[in-house]
C-alpha cells in the first residue's frame, strides 16, 4: 500500500507526493498493481488536459504516464484502475461534492471519464466505483451509515466498499 492521504495522480506544485512522483519508489516485481485515485485531482483543481496528453501536470497526461510506465517496468503484471467514489459535501475543507464544479468549472464525472478513456485506450481493466460502489452519499440512509461526513467511510462503509473491490479484483485478476 503506497497510498498517501491527499495525494494526487498528477504533479502539482504545492505537493511532492503525486502518484507520478512516487512511482519510482514502488517495487517493479509486483504481480498486480491497483491504482485508486483521482478525487484529490478533482477537488484540488488539477488541469484535465486531453486524451493523448503526456503532460504529467495534467490529469490525462499523468494517467497516461502511469499506465505506460507501470507496463514498461512490469509487462506481465496485472494493472487495474479504480475510479474515485462519489462525495457529497464540503467536509471540513473546501471540497466540492461530486456534482458540484471545482474551481476549474469541472465536475468529478469529467475526471472519472478521463480515467475510463485512458484505460480504454490501453485496455486496462477498471473497477468503476464512481458508478458502482454500492454506496451513495446522496442517499441520507447511506450517508449516515457509510459516509458520515460525505467524504470518508465509516468502518461499515469501508467493509462494504472492500467487498465491492474484492469482487472487482476477482473478476479482472483471474
Amino acid at each position: 500500500n503506497f497510498g498517501i492521504k491527499g495525494s494526487r495522480i498528477a504533479i502539482k506544485a504545492d505537493r511532492t507526493d503525486s502518484f507520478v512522483e512516487r512511482l519510482d519508489g514502488i517495487d517493479d516485481a509486483a504481480d498486480v498493481y491497483v491504482v485508486f485515485g483521482g478525487i484529490n485531482d478533482f477537488s484540488r483543481n488539477v488541469p484535465l488536459g486531453e486524451l493523448g496528453s503526456t503532460d504529467v501536470h495534467e490529469f490525462y497526461g499523468a494517467l497516461d504516464y502511469l499506465v505506460r510506465t507501470i507496463t514498461a517496468r512490469s509487462p506481465r503484471a496485472k494493472l487495474v484502475f479504480m475510479t474515485p467514489c462519489k462525495t457529497s459535501g464540503k467536509h471540513e475543507k473546501d471540497i466540492p461534492a461530486s456534482n458540484e464544479a471545482n474551481h476549474l468549472g469541472l465536475t468529478q464525472d469529467v475526471y472519472v471519464q478521463a480515467m475510463l478513456e485512458v484505460c480504454d485506450r490501453y485496455s486496462v481493466p477498471v473497477i468503476d466505483l464512481y458508478a458502482q460502489s454500492g454506496i451513495s452519499p446522496f442517499l441520507p440512509e447511506h450517508r449516515a451509515l457509510y459516509m458520515p461526513d460525505g467524504l470518508h467511510y465509516s468502518p461499515v462503509g469501508y467493509e462494504r466498499l472492500a467487498h465491492r473491490i474484492a469482487a472487482g479484483l476477482t473478476a479482472v485478476c483471474r
